[in-house]
């Protein structure tokens, strides 16, 4: 009587994945009719990409096994790394390539059959190919039917295999938070000292931005910033990294960040190791960025560098439009420095402008730092400019802008607010008023003021200076301790002048003019 067991038969195989077709044949003690089935099986996932340093799993996937009766058929995987430029520990044995057993594997009746291996890649880039060995153990025949032996499908090693790429990410963008607002400099503005309406760029650096933006904090505080990395196409894997920056002048703390599977991006914050430097800072800061794989390999894995310009100030910049070219001039006046007088000290005398006695400002005064040099100023608008030019480093202390006066006789000097408190005499003989003058005295009034010629040239009325921290700053000379001594220093000769309209003024040069001394040498 006949056998009543199936006879073995064709099966349509729907492989997993792109995986290579092996073209060896079955190797059988029988001629089978239909031909057996050899189960090529599929890689998933296919053409993967995987983090350096991460530890990933990959799968075979093999169709229902229909032409045995007692189907019982492992699948082994092996993986060889193909780059050329690993160090040989990374390689392993030339000779055969390191191998993984598989985790289950065998195939009952119809069942559709996946195995798995885990494998540790390098902590470089590189590639890697998967390979799963697929074989059909021997299994019984047909001896009723007439078939003689044991059926044995060859094991076809080249079933199923993928080409792994494995690539460190890269920093493609560093934003820096809880930074002060500036605005960058206009293209289209007169000049680079003008005012702006342009913001800067966030985040700061980017790799699709053509020029980083600088960041401007305040000295000795801390800092954040917000990191995002990427591949060149989605990752096949969810892997978590664990990032930081160990920058010398503003290293960054460890923050993970997760590439989704499916995503070619992750991000991550990290709050700065130590403050920034407790001095003004006018420097790029280069950032080393590293990671690490904690299910992984766990190793620090170095990432690309990146940059930005920095500058540091006292506080809050302020007065005036803060720009770009303004902070950096006055972070470049006061680099190094780490308390407030000696920062207006160097900003004072890092200006390099003298006053212009009559001459027309510019609006707006940064405009006198324009090489052209077609600006200028007199004394009282070159103090209001040294004012905002310690505002904008952020001094908060008391500037107060004033004038100094010389007093009759060389006797010294005195400060006030008002710019119309020089030393004024009423005139006490009767006019017509002598001195080679024809015009009379009391034309107009029978008030004379006291003027003064000497280092800025000309006749001058008084010298505007800015009071802070108990010195006297007149720009273009010198910071004094009392207003006789800015005086002192200046003052070449003081003169009594009188008015016959108000717009002309006449010199009370030669006796017999009222008062004492007409003219003081100093």
């Amino acid at each position: 009587m006949a056998s009543t067991l199936p006879r073995p038969r064709c099966v349509l195989l729907v492989l997993c994945g792109m995986a290579a077709i092996a073209t060896s044949a079955c190797n059988n003690h029988y001629t089978a009719d239909p031909p057996i089935d050899c189960n090529h099986a599929g890689v998933v996932p296919e053409e993967p990409l995987v983090i350096a340093g991460s530890r990933v799993t990959f799968s075979a996937v093999r169709p229902p096994d229909k032409d045995t009766s007692y189907p019982i058929s492992p699948i082994n995987g092996t993986v060889k790394w193909d780059s050329p430029t690993l160090v040989d520990d990374e390689k392993g044995d030339s000779s055969e390539w390191p191998r993984w057993h598989a985790t289950g594997g065998t195939i009952i009746g119809d069942s559709v059959g996946v195995t798995s291996i885990t494998w540790q890649a390098p902590d470089s880039d590189g590639s890697a190919t998967i390979r799963f060995g697929d074989d059909d153990l021997p299994t019984p025949v047909d001896t009723e039917s007439g078939d003689t032996g044991s059926r044995d499908d060859a094991a076809v090693s080249t079933a199923a295999s993928t080409e792994v790429l494995v690539r460190i990410p890269e920093v493609i963008s560093v934003g820096w938070l809880n930074t002060h607002s500036m605005f960058d400099v206009d293209p289209l503005a007169f000049s680079e000292w003008d005012d702006s309406t342009m913001p800067l760029h966030y985040p700061q650096y980017d790799v699709e931005f053509p020029l980083a933006s600088p960041v401007c904090m305040t000295k000795n505080t801390s800092a954040t910033v917000v990191e995002r990395c990427w591949v060149e196409r989605p990752v096949s894997f969810n892997t978590t990294l664990v990032v930081m920056s160990d920058n010398g002048d503003v290293p960054f703390g460890e923050s993970q960040a997760t590439f989704t599977a499916g995503n070619e991006y992750a991000s991550s914050t990290h709050n700065s190791v130590t403050n920034t430097p407790d001095e003004i800072y006018c420097s790029s800061v280069e950032q080393n960025w590293k990671y690490r794989v904690p299910s992984g390999s766990n190793n620090w894995i170095d990432m690309n560098e990146t940059s930005v310009m920095l500058y540091l100030t006292l506080g809050t910049p302020s007065g005036s439009r803060v720009t770009t070219k303004r902070v950096e001039w006055v972070c470049q006046k006061a680099a190094g420095e780490t308390l407030e007088p000696n920062c207006v000290d160097a900003i004072f005398y890092g200006m390099g402008l003298m006053p212009v006695l009559g001459s027309t400002p510019p609006v707006p005064l940064w405009l006198l730092l324009d090489p052209s040099g077609t600006h200028q100023a007199d004394c009282g608008y070159l103090a209001n400019f040294f004012i905002l030019c310690c505002r904008m480093l952020g001094v908060s202390a008391p500037m107060t802008k004033g004038y100094i006066y010389p007093l009759t006789a060389g006797l010294g000097g005195r400060w006030s607010l008002s710019s119309n408190d020089t030393e004024y005499r009423l005139v006490t003989d009767p006019p017509p008023h002598a001195g080679g003058f024809s015009h009379p005295h009391a034309t107009y009034n029978v008030v004379e003021m006291l003027l003064w010629s000497g280092s800025e040239g000309g006749t001058n009325k008084y010298e505007g200076a800015v009071l802070y921290n108990g010195k006297y700053y007149c720009v273009g000379f010198d910071a004094y301790a009392h207003p006789s001594l800015a005086m002192y220093a200046l003052v070449d000769k003081t003169f009594w002048v009188y008015q016959t309209s108000s717009t002309t003024w006449y010199y009370c040069i030669n006796p017999p003019d009222p008062g004492p001394y007409p003219e003081w040498d100093w």
